[in-house]
């Protein structure tokens, strides 16, 4: 399932699809890294899991994460980023983590795996991979990757054609700051309405207009729910 605009909200993702044989996340917020909580003190492991409660506020009390507070509350102290809060999420509900690799996207869309904390390469998408399952359950994998999809930018990071490699999937919009009814965010909006089986979204999402002008609702298996 594709859920553009999630920031590290998994939580959301699998409620709605709990069987997705593979989630892929975008944001703009930073990957981060494993966090090393062994070598803090206790003291410090205690801020650091308070500045965690804290940057889970929002999408507790408004059911959404706020990218302006996001931007600073994900990349200050020890544990940063997007990475802790998808490890969260992934425990309490019930899921084992039994993979994790730091990746980048080329240009092309090709995945690369690259270091802890490496820079990524001009136009690349960095991002993380994480295998798990929940219980005895099959193996799914969940994808974040830190880029732009706006029109200037979708192409150019390799995860346009990353998505296209990927064949028909379920969407899920929920507080995307209606971009998606903007010009400038035209190659995203016309990517998940060709390769999305089902889209489940708020009014955020894709303007109905669009299904209608692509005659998607129809004759399209696209399916128009409303959340």
């Amino acid at each position: 399932m594709l859920y553009m605009f999630s920031g590290p909200d998994f939580l959301y993702a699998t409620s709605f699809f709990p069987t997705a044989s593979t989630y892929v996340l975008a944001g703009l917020e930073p990957v981060g890294q494993i966090p090393e909580l062994a070598k803090l003190s206790p003291f410090a492991v205690n801020g650091e899991l308070r500045n965690l409660e804290g940057s889970l506020g929002s999408l507790f009390n408004y059911s959404f994460f706020i990218t302006q507070k996001m931007k600073s509350q994900l990349r200050e102290g020890p544990v940063f980023g997007t990475l802790p809060i998808l490890y969260v999420f992934l425990a309490r509900t019930g899921k084992t983590v039994h993979e994790l690799n730091f990746v980048n996207l080329d240009q092309q869309g090709n995945l690369e795996i690259a270091d802890q904390g490496a820079s990524s390469t001009r136009g690349a998408a960095p991002g993380v991979k994480i295998v798990f399952s929940e219980g005895d359950g099959p193996k799914q994998t969940l994808y974040y990757f830190n880029t732009n999809i706006a029109d200037d930018s979708f192409e150019r990071s390799g995860f346009s054609a990353f998505l296209a490699k990927l064949g028909p999937a379920d969407s899920f919009l929920k507080s995307a700051s209606y971009l998606l009814h903007k010009s400038h965010f035209a190659k995203v909006r016309k990517l998940l309405l060709n390769s999305s089986e089902t889209i489940v979204q708020d009014d955020s999402g894709i303007p109905l207009a669009y299904f209608e002008r692509c005659g998607l609702v129809r004759s399209s298996p696209v399916q128009v729910r409303s959340s």
